[in-house]
Order: C-alpha cells, then sequence, then structure tokens
C-alpha cells in the first residue's frame, strides 16, 4: 500500500518512530495512552488539528499519541530471540562505530529501523501500521536514535556474538597471559 505522507512543515512538532521489539504495535499504543492518562495529559490546551479532523478537546489520548507517534514492528522471532542477520549486524554495526548494542533491545530496534522504516519494508504484521516509508520520506531530515543502553541482553548472546566477531573484527587478539 503506497502512502504519500506530506513533509511536515518546520513549525511541526516532530514524528516520532518507535520500534517495538515485544509485541505488536497495538499494544504500544494502548501502554502510551495508559501512561499518558495516569499521569493526567490534558488535552484542551492543545490547538486543533485539521489534519485529522479533530480538535484537541475531541480528541481521545489514544488519538493523540497515534498522531504524534508511529509505532513500528521489530520483534522479528520474538522477543530475545535473534536471527542470525540481526546478530550479524549488532556485531558489524560494533565494529565500524565503536558503539555497542544490545541484542534484546537496542540492536533490535536499529536493525529493524534500517530495515523497515528507512529502507521502507513492510512490517508483515498485517495491520499496515508501521509499515516504513521509504528512504526519501528521511531524506534531508535529522534523524536520532535514542541508545537506550540494554548491555545486560549482551550477555545471554555472549557466545553467538563471540563466534561472529572472530569474523567480522579484523584486530588480532593477544593472549597476553599464556592460557
Amino acid at each position: 500500500r503506497q502512502q504519500q505522507q506530506q513533509r511536515p512543515s518546520s513549525s511541526s512538532p516532530p514524528r516520532v518512530h518507535a520500534i517495538g521489539v515485544c509485541d505488536n504495535p497495538n499494544y504500544f499504543y494502548d501502554s502510551m495512552s495508559a501512561i499518558a492518562d495516569e499521569m493526567g495529559l490534558d488535552l484542551s490546551n492543545l490547538p486543533s488539528d485539521p489534519s485529522n479532523n479533530n480538535t484537541a478537546t475531541s480528541a481521545t489520548t489514544e488519538q493523540f499519541v497515534r498522531n504524534a507517534v508511529t509505532v513500528h514492528n521489530g520483534k522479528g522471532r520474538g522477543y530475545a530471540m535473534s536471527t542470525d542477520d540481526e546478530l550479524d549486524f549488532v556485531l558489524q554495526f560494533a565494529v565500524e562505530t565503536g558503539i555497542v548494542l544490545d541484542p534484546v533491545y537496542s540492536g533490535k530496534a536499529l536493525y529493524y529501523f534500517l530495515k523497515k522504516v528507512v529502507e521502507g519494508e513492510d512490517d508483515g504484521d498485517g495491520t499496515g501500521e508501521g509499515d516504513g516509508g521509504g528512504t526519501e520520506e528521511y531524506r534531508d531530515t535529522n534523524i536520532l536514535f535514542w541508545h537506550t543502553g540494554g548491555s545486560i541482553g549482551l550477555y545471554e548472546k555472549g557466545d553467538e556474538l563471540r563466534e561472529g566477531l572472530d569474523v567480522a573484527s579484523r584486530v588480532e587478539r593477544l593472549d597476553v597471559y599464556g592460557k
């Protein structure tokens, strides 16, 4: 399904893209809406949004969240289950940038951000929501990927990552302890 998206004006608020690595996008929309409601989000102070025919006072929290955030499906095989391609990406990214991403959260999220959002691949979840916009949507824009940590996830995949690192890295490891 092709969608023409109007490029936001410089006065438009930034669009947030989230990658869910453990559930479907609707789960995250519901969760964000519930958290916003629990925090007392007051939509009455917001201006009306002519693009979706809602005034701020008539918009529900979920409509507000869906207008501000696009959640992309990035769970792959499932929570904490990695494909060889995902692990290879995490390793190659570390070798090329010096930034270590964990394979459970940040690594998987960036992998799917690049595969689905930037390259425009379909999420494959059948909803049509969160499907990639392709590279043109992001041309000449600033993108911030928020690396939230998650280094604990490295321990679970340590053996798999170590095997791949021997292939991905040209660094020769010295046995300084004679073991």
